[in-house]
């Protein structure tokens, strides 16, 4: 656990110590690791039908795209390493009920599903995409946001590319606003 408090929290203020894993599976501990943030954005559809458990949430009912995230940007090189400690997803009104969502990270774009529709991933994809809830939600008077609990999640980019690609799953049945900005922030590490 100490490993993995440095990690996401950099416990002792100076070099933060990152868990690799090999393509054995087997561990080993590498000194160098550098943080990133990197957000992504979508406007979902123009109508305020309610969500119910296991619908897409995303940008067109009829021709869907799943949300990209580049982090070439951030220092990556294609097929790095990297583990997930953080999601935020914050929409730009205030949503009625629950506001509770699973993101679907993917190093492959994938076919989107359409929004208030029942989430479908193919096998391909499901079997080398992780699922990171993000059930803990917050309002305001004018927008909220739903976040991951801290999390150690390792993820490993494509070998020829540097994206995340990304889809949500409403967990609960909120009643969105008319055409809200998602955005969908990432915290992580890449692995050296």
């Amino acid at each position: 656990m100490g490993y993995l408090r440095r990690l996401i929290y950099g416990l002792d203020g100076a070099t933060e110590t990152a868990l690799k894993v090999k393509s054995d599976g087997t561990l080993y501990v590498s000194s160098s690791a550098t943080q990133f943030k990197k957000s992504g954005s979508f406007a979902r559809p123009a109508d305020t039908t309610a969500y119910t458990a296991g619908d897409a949430v995303t940008d067109s009912t009829s021709a869907p795209t799943v949300l990209e995230i580049a982090l070439d940007t951030e220092g990556t090189t294609n097929g790095d390493d990297i583990i997930i400690t953080k999601i935020d997803i914050d929409i730009s009104s205030k949503w009625t009920g629950s506001v509770m969502f699973n993101a679907w990270i993917s190093n492959a774009t994938f076919a989107a599903t359409n929004d208030n529709s029942a989430l479908s991933i193919a096998d391909a994809t499901s079997a080398i995409a992780r699922c990171v809830p993000c059930h803990n939600y917050y309002y305001t008077a004018e927008n909220c946001r739903a976040q991951s609990d801290p999390i150690a999640e390792p993820f490993r980019l494509a070998a020829a590319d540097q994206s995340l690609f990304i889809e949500l799953e409403s967990v609960s049945a909120p009643t969105p606003g008319s055409g809200d900005t998602i955005t969908v922030t990432v915290w992580g590490y890449i692995l050296c």
